[in-house]
């Protein structure tokens, strides 16, 4: 429903819920004796997408916002209310089944918690008939101030423990929140005992600015929820992605906290440090796990925490993800192609297409979760080109192929001997593309490594060592097609066969491929290209590049040390494989 607020015309009340502290006065800590009287209590609440920064205080803000490029179609629509959810019914969106309502002496961060009582409304709706507020005469001599009154829903009897009478500040109860547990389904929602029952049951919030100096009075506070939902539609009519059978969705990037006020709160936040960074966040499969599911995906909704993030006023949609803050919330959505049934001894995803979505209030320059917020993203999926910044394709650049020449800087004059001496530019002739994830040993054979193990050795010596040839420094292909051509051991070099079997789905040797084990120029332009996201990778990759005389082979740590390694290393000695091919070889139609 939308908000009604009603006031009396004999009350002192100043509603603030825009939410900043420019005008607050100071609290006391000297409090007199608390005497408490009957006040009227209004509570309603906000409308879905109602703006906290209260340019839309009249009403709802119901939109809808298109954008559109060459790989993907979005739309994001306010969601309404639809007259098949009348506000009788009462959901986990709406019911109360009590509130809690906090007095604070003063409107600053420092006030003391005055008064602490909790209501119930064992049906589920809201019941205000007998509030008692405590008068709010604080000030010199007892002269009648301003006190904020914050009212929370759905709380449980041990939410408020922490905060004393006379002790606790409106600081101390800002910071307080709930943390999400693992594997809970519900969070951020909770479930709630009411008549004997479990409910499942959303947190709202809401507070008020006012002066009681005496009783009869009446005070309104509208509730916001302190979450979002949001609800996702995915499609698409590109043929050439029919090949792509099993999609994953995920929403990632979730904070793990949820803050019992959201009021006044600014970007960024929540904010974790550096320490908790990588436990803050979780994320949500929509899917089914493993096997994903066919396109096209319909109504995957989930409520959230609210999420805060700086505007990028530059953004584009095509940029929006190299704009996106390191905290924001988004969307993954992944196709794989995967092997045929029996082939192999493990699912191979033979090739795949990756976006990621940051959600907003726009699908530009914004990139916050706002509380009270109710959006569907109608995303329609139409290619994978690598100008745009929400398809993840790692492509480092030209590190691949033979060494060209050309006679001019701007690389259109080819020579046909690097050492022309009218040569004034070189460069690689492929390009190479990296694989989303560490590929895992995909063999069950005997004499090779461990089915699914990530940290391989190069060789397995079951039989004599013999490196193919496979030592060329840039060319990564042909140094893989060296370790697999043998049918009698090709499977005893299990970094390779790794990227050979295990991402292209090869059951014999001298098989046609497209993905490979890089070599170690190819692995030097990898890490030098994608080292800001070193947190992500594993400490060490193999080469597929072979020392001529020795048992060892090239390998590059994630902190861009290049080095050498036996090919036959013990557990402790033992790297892993990220696998490459020529991203010439993909459509992104």
């Amino acid at each position: 429903m939308i908000r009604i607020l009603t006031f009396s015309i004999c009350v002192l009340c100043l509603v603030s819920g825009g939410c900043t502290d420019d005008d607050m006065i100071s609290s006391t800590s000297t409090f007199f004796p608390i005497e408490t009287v009957p006040v009227k209590l209004t509570l309603s609440m906000e409308a879905y997408n109602v703006s906290l920064a209260g340019e839309t205080r009249a009403g709802r803000e119901d939109f809808v916002l298109s954008v559109s490029n060459s790989d993907m179609d979005i739309e994001i629509v306010g969601t309404p209310i639809t007259r098949a959810t009348p506000a009788t019914v009462i959901n986990e969106e709406n019911a109360i089944y009590n509130f809690t309502v906090l007095q604070f002496a003063g409107t600053t961060a420092d006030a003391r918690l005055f008064g602490k009582t909790t209501y119930p409304c064992p049906n589920g709706v809201i019941d205000t008939k007998s509030v008692d507020i405590a008068l709010t005469t604080t000030g010199p001599g007892g002269a009648a101030v301003k006190h904020r009154f914050v009212v929370i829903t759905n709380t449980l009897s041990s939410d408020f423990n922490s905060l004393l009478v006379g002790t606790s500040s409106y600081s101390d109860f800002q910071n307080l929140n709930f943390v999400r547990t693992e594997n809970d389904p519900l969070f951020p929602l909770r479930q709630f005992s009411a008549n004997g029952q479990r409910k499942n049951t959303m947190m709202m919030c809401g507070f008020v600015d006012a002066v009681i100096a005496t009783s009869g009075k009446q005070i309104a506070i509208a509730l916001q929820r302190t979450v979002a939902k949001v609800t996702f539609n995915i499609d698409t009519d590109n043929v050439d992605f029919g090949k792509f059978g099993n999609w994953d969705v995920s929403l990632m990037n979730i904070p793990n906290k949820s803050y019992f006020n959201i009021l006044g709160r600014k970007a960024v936040f929540p904010s974790p440090d550096a320490k908790e960074r990588s436990t803050f966040y979780w994320e949500k499969l929509f899917t089914t796990p493993t096997l994903g599911d066919p396109l096209p995906i319909k109504e995957k909704a989930s409520y959230i925490p609210i999420n805060l993030q700086q505007t990028v006023v530059t953004s584009t949609l095509a940029t929006r993800r190299s704009n996106a803050p390191l905290g924001g919330t988004y969307l993954q959505i992944m196709g794989r192609q995967m092997t045929e049934p029996g082939v192999g001894s493990m699912p191979i995803v033979l090739d795949f297409v990756l976006y990621q979505i940051f959600l907003g209030k726009n699908l530009t320059t914004d990139f916050s979760v706002y509380p009270n917020y109710n959006l569907t993203y109608n995303i329609h999926l139409k290619g994978r080109s690598e100008d745009d910044s929400n398809v993840i394709r790692l492509i480092p650049g030209s590190f691949s192929g033979s060494l060209k020449a050309s006679s001019d800087l701007g690389g259109t004059v080819s020579l046909s001997d690097i050492k022309d001496t009218k040569a004034v530019r070189w460069e690689y002739s492929k390009r190479i593309e990296t694989y989303f994830a560490d590929s895992p040993f995909p063999w069950s054979g005997s004499g090779s490594d461990d089915l699914g193990a990530y940290k391989l050795r190069w060789f397995a010596p079951t039989v004599a060592y013999n490196n193919k040839e496979a030592t060329s420094l840039t060319d990564g292909h042909s140094n893989t097609q060296k370790l697999q051509s043998n049918s009698s051991t090709f499977v005893y070099y299990p970094a390779a066969l790794a990227c050979y079997m295990g991402l292209n789905g090869n059951s014999q040797a001298a098989q046609a491929f497209n993905w490979y084990l890089p070599s170690i120029g190819e692995l030097i332009g990898t890490w030098i290209s994608s080292s800001s996201m070193v947190s992500q990778q594993s400490p060490s990759y193999w080469s597929s590049t072979a020392r001529k005389d020795i048992q060892q082979a090239f390998i590059i740590t994630n902190e861009g040390e290049v080095k050498t390694a036996p090919v036959s290393g013990d557990s402790n000695n033992r790297h892993y494989v990220r696998g490459c091919r020529n991203p010439a070889t993909v459509t992104t139609n």
